[in-house]
């Protein structure tokens, strides 16, 4: 089964679609068009996000608390997919709750499996959903804080595999959640859930980057106007028409084509809407994305020597629970930036969620 889920600023619907196993979701994402204000409520300068250069330490921070539970959104377990359309600002709101931008050092005391209890001194415990990063390794482990136990303990979560790690091992806290690079750069790349790219072309020189997680938009600030999403495809057009900032559902069995119909909207919008397009394997085969990734180049969608039109994120099947969990809002800051930073429509595509 697969789900398609289409959002936009213009038009969004309060609920989400509860998805059973084997979902594909997309949302559809169109560039603001909010009257000016002479002043931003606390609520809105809340959900305010600052874009930053990698050589800066964001100070606007990204909640995502929430969980896909009985058909809606609620904000009781993490992790879920949920769209942030708040206004932009280039001024810097801080954001309590999280630690300062001096950053601080822990200790690993225990490793179990992709869960990580580190220890840090009295008084410089890193908050929740702050990223920490493991030192004195051969690569780059990041994780994710889930929990505090105690004083000046916290668990985490880890987004790569823990072979390797030792008692006594230095953690360094960054003072912010995962950051990864955002804009034209990531365009016909593959990253995974913390920024870095898996395409074995190089590294991604992005200008900017921004944190994967942001508190959600209060209801009032969102608009419930209809509009049609054109496709392309008479018969969805005709019969059964998206609305931008519905959720659409894809249902059917292995090999009838849902894959298919996904790449033609994804042509559709690229070459006939002039958007762009963000899809984001969550725990899925890695074959299936190794050969979307050569169907889109087949097609134009992707060029390796050019303008392309879609960005890949993947967190298969291979890949630790931390990652598969976090890797969904990986490619909804990217499709957010396309929409608040450059006004374009993005089709996003998180295949699966359940």
């Amino acid at each position: 089964m697969y789900a398609l889920r289409n959002i936009s600023r213009l038009s969004k619907s309060a609920a989400a679609i509860k998805t059973a196993p084997k979902a594909f979701n997309a949302a559809f994402l169109k560039a603001p068009q909010y009257k000016q204000q002479t002043a931003t409520a606390p609520s809105q300068q809340l959900c305010q996000q600052k874009y930053t250069t990698p050589q800066q330490t964001p100070q606007q921070i990204r909640f995502a608390p929430t969980a896909l539970q009985s058909g809606m959104l609620t904000r009781q377990h993490p992790p879920a997919v949920e769209l942030w359309t708040g206004t932009l600002s280039q001024q810097t709101i801080p954001v309590s709750g999280y630690a300062s931008d001096a950053k601080s050092s822990g200790q690993i005391r225990s490793v179990i499996g992709a869960v990580v209890d580190v220890q840090f001194d009295q008084g410089k415990l890193p908050s929740i959903l702050n990223a920490l990063e493991v030192k004195n390794l051969d690569r780059r482990l990041v994780l994710e804080v889930a929990q505090h136990l105690g004083e000046n303990t916290v668990r985490t979560i880890a987004m790569d595999g823990t072979e390797g790690l030792v008692r006594g091992q230095p953690v360094e806290d960054t003072g912010a959640p995962i950051t990864i690079p955002v804009g034209p750069e990531c365009l016909g790349r593959i990253i995974n859930v913390i920024g870095e790219p898996i395409d074995e072309r190089g590294p991604i020189n992005a200008k900017q980057t921004a944190p994967i997680h942001c508190e959600a938009p209060e209801f009032v600030d969102q608009s419930v106007v209809p509009e049609v999403l054109v496709t392309g495809i008479k018969v969805v057009d005709l019969l059964a028409p998206y609305a931008r900032g519905g959720k659409i559902g894809l249902f059917g069995g292995a090999g009838v084509g849902k894959t298919v119909f996904i790449q033609e909207l994804i042509n559709n919008i690229a070459k006939h809407h002039g958007g762009y397009s963000v899809f984001a394997g969550v725990g899925e085969r890695t074959r299936e994305g190794n050969d979307l990734y050569h169907e889109m180049m087949e097609t134009g969608v992707i060029k390796l020597d050019g303008e392309s039109k879609a960005a890949l994120v993947f967190g298969q099947m291979n890949e630790p629970p931390g990652a598969r969990a976090r890797v969904a809002l990986t490619g909804l800051t990217i499709a957010e930036y396309f929409r608040d930073q450059e006004g374009q429509d993005v089709l996003l595509f998180i295949d699966n969620i359940f």
